[in-house]
């Protein structure tokens, strides 16, 4: 939701490891998302590469 109260719908592209956790997320924007998992499965960083 905007700060005018109005919604918006954006599209965002998801990538997966084989055991279907999220690994990528990319923005319209340009933004990226970056998920790592340690070998027990659990996340352990994520990193947001900001857009410019």
């Amino acid at each position: 939701m905007t700060a005018d109260g109005t919604t918006t719908t954006q599209t965002v592209n998801a990538s997966y490891n084989d055991t279907g956790q999220v690994t990528t997320l990319n923005y319209p924007n340009g933004e990226l998302v970056t998920s790592q998992y340690n070998n027990n499965d659990y996340l352990q960083q994520m990193l947001v590469q900001a857009y410019r």
